[in-house]
């Protein structure tokens, strides 16, 4: 793309593969055919010997992996003119490179790089794959969970930066079963690995973060176990979380409530030739139109409107990080910068973004305490504000709001609070700040946004609010004990590897407060926290909250019979409102009504309840079950076609009384 000093598109071609210290475009000469130059001329007309195309890709009988015994393998080329150079010592072969003549045989761990050269072309790209002889030591032949396999090439893998490294990655998705032996399907090539985390630095199970790279050490995007393509990715390592899962609940009930939050997938990795244990591949928190979604800032962008955006950044630790990564509000939130990084963002660009977040920060600190959340609105997405507190508050995150908190400011639109970053000291494990209690809110006012949301009545009703919302639906106690269920039937052999691998069931792990002797036990005393917290926050303590559902004690009856209905809404309403599907009319009844019906057919039941909540003031919700009660015909010519229908109809009805046809209000 070429562009103006101002940011005016002047020209632009379609992405194409130019090999290293190459480059492509048109001759300075009015024509438009596009070729490729042997050397680049930044600053000056293009020129020198070009050549029309690339030489393709050399093609590998079997990409890397590990084998036993000899491993034949043959390399192949379409085009007849094409010659294949390849190298075993991890150079990137040249024209001088051993030529290729036919198959071979490895009988040694080799890293086989091959390239292929031709006519009129330029050397096409360096394709690489590693071949590891016999099998990784440790417990792990096969599993049901992708395959990850690292090699740091013999390095020490450093805290920054990033050394160069190889993946390979095997996800059979057809069979559902991943042999070590098996070659590297989904992923095959170079990295850049680094070592990860604050707290969690000091525990032998370590985590990483990757960055593909392809055999010429340049930065590509790559998908990952069905993943969208990027270039940076986490394998997080769980280690005092022995549930192994506190992450993946947390992403995934997080995604539930915004509209982004890493996605991920449980592994288990081989590292340098031995088994590593249970890992969660986790997308890293980076701007793309599949991760956060905001607009691209070029360092040209420094004047309205395109300087509004994008941004993300986060309120974490700076440990070790040079104080341009970081700055302070007028208010003393202390912030940093992770898109665009600290040393690519502009001097205009800083002073722009502080200069919005202090005029969020007076309207707040000028506001009287009911009217935050009128003043907020200016600035920030508020409901962004109350989905973070309430999922902070729901897992009970003691790292939340203060550190590893994410926050994204899109071109023309309000600041975005999430998502959030980190779950492992969360449902309940955590042994300070009453994490393992089920019981009482996580406080903290850093950065001391929360303490002005927190003084105004408004916020408080609008988090009510939002989790009665989700109470009916994604976060029922049901839901989230059977998604803590599926995770246990996914990772259950995997982490009986996992704690041979590192054997520490039954023993403290900073900062455990429950230490469980078995994997069943971690998962049950889990379960039963998830439980005790979602009843906590709905009681009178909490946010006080009550929803609108029912059962009865049959689906069909004879006219003139009695059905009873019952309320199985959340808590105690103070009024509960019927309509039993025969008349427009709400009527005032108790929680265990009796109905019966004069007339045959399907009938709706509707249910509104209200409250005078101490935390949200008075509330209302409504839920109604469409075809819910059949009352049978008089027996006639047509009863046995009725009652087929009506058997028919029974099935339909107990789908829909577990979520079919449902409106609510609130």
């Amino acid at each position: 793309m070429l562009v103006g000093l101002r940011g005016m598109l002047i020209d632009e071609l379609t992405p194409v593969f130019v090999p290293e210290d190459k480059s492509y475009g048109c001759m300075p000469n009015g024509g438009t055919n596009l070729v490729y130059f042997g050397s680049p001329t930044p600053g000056s007309s293009n020129g020198g010997t070009t050549y029309s195309s690339v030489a393709e890709d050399p093609q590998f009988s079997r990409s890397g992996g590990f084998f036993t015994g000899n491993l034949s393998i043959t390399l192949s080329v379409v085009s007849a003119t094409a010659e294949i150079r390849y190298t075993i010592n991890g150079n990137i072969p040249t024209e001088s490179s051993t030529l290729y003549s036919g198959p071979g045989t490895i009988t040694l761990t080799t890293l086989l790089k091959a390239r292929v050269f031709d006519i009129d072309s330029l050397p096409g790209r360096a394709i690489g794959h590693k071949y590891y002889s016999g099998l990784p030591s440790g417990v792990l032949t096969s599993s049901k969970l992708p395959i990850i396999v690292l090699d740091s090439l013999g390095q020490y893998i450093p805290d920054e930066p990033k050394i160069n490294a190889r993946m390979g990655v095997i996800w059979n998705q057809t069979s559902g079963t991943n042999f070590v032996t098996d070659p590297f399907n989904d992923y095959d090539g170079g990295i850049g690995i680094e070592l990860r985390g604050k707290s969690s630095m000091g525990f032998p199970k370590h985590q990483y973060g990757i960055e593909a790279r392809n055999d010429d050490d340049e930065q590509i995007e790559i998908s990952m176990l069905g993943l969208p393509a990027e270039s940076d990715w986490v394998l997080n390592g769980p280690y005092s979380d022995k549930s192994l899962m506190r992450n993946a609940l947390a992403y995934y009930t997080e995604r539930q409530m915004i509209a982004y939050a890493p996605r991920t997938k449980f592994c288990e990795v081989i590292l340098n030739g031995s088994y590593n244990g249970v890992y969660l591949l986790i997308e890293k928190l980076s701007r793309s139109k599949d991760r956060i979604d905001i607009e691209k800032l070029e360092p040209y962008q420094n004047t309205e409107p395109e300087i509004s955006g994008g941004y993300i950044i986060k309120n974490d630790k700076t440990d070790g990080d040079p104080s341009s990564a970081y700055f302070y509000t007028a208010g003393g939130a202390q912030l940093s910068y992770v898109y665009p990084k600290y040393w690519d963002i502009t001097s205009e660009q800083r002073t722009w973004l502080l200069n919005y977040l202090n005029l969020f920060e007076n309207a707040i600190l000028s506001a009287a305490p009911n009217e935050v959340v009128a003043a907020a609105e200016q600035y920030v997405n508020v409901n962004s504000f109350v989905d973070n507190y309430v999922h902070v508050q729901f897992t009970k995150n003691i790292d939340g709001f203060r550190i590893s908190s994410y926050m994204y400011k899109d071109r023309n639109k309000k600041l975005f609070m999430s998502p959030q970053w980190d779950y492992n000291l969360s449902f309940g494990n955590a042994n300070y700040l009453d994490g393992w209690m089920t019981s009482g809110w996580y406080v903290s006012y850093s950065p001391f946004w929360w303490r002005e949301f927190l003084e105004d009545p408004n916020f408080i009703r609008l988090c009510a609010l939002r989790w009665m919302e989700l109470r009916k639906n994604p976060f029922t106690t049901s839901n989230l004990l059977a998604l803590v269920d599926s995770n246990v039937e996914l990772i259950d052999e995997a982490a009986d590897r996992n704690f041979t691998r590192w054997p520490i069931l039954g023993t403290y792990v900073w900062p455990n407060w429950y230490i469980a002797n078995t994997y069943e036990q971690e998962i049950t005393w889990m379960k039963q926290w998830i439980s005790g917290r979602v009843s906590w926050l709905d009681g009178a303590s909490a946010w006080d909250i009550v929803t609108a559902d029912f059962t009865a004690d049959k689906f069909s009856a004879n006219a003139g019979e009695q059905i009873q209905f019952q309320s199985t809404g959340l808590r105690t309403p103070d009024n509960y409102y019927w309509n039993f599907g025969d008349t427009n009319i709400l009527v005032s009844s108790g929680p265990s009504p009796t109905y019966s019906y004069n007339s045959p057919g399907f009938y709706n039941i509707t249910l509104k309840v209200d409250k005078n909540s101490s935390a949200a003031g008075y509330i209302t919700d409504t839920t109604t079950y469409t075809n819910y009660i059949y009352i049978i015909p008089e027996p006639g010519i047509m009863f046995g076609m009725i009652a087929f229908c009506a058997l028919l109809r029974k099935g339909k009805r107990a789908s829909s009384r577990r979520g079919g046809t449902l409106s609510s209000t609130s």
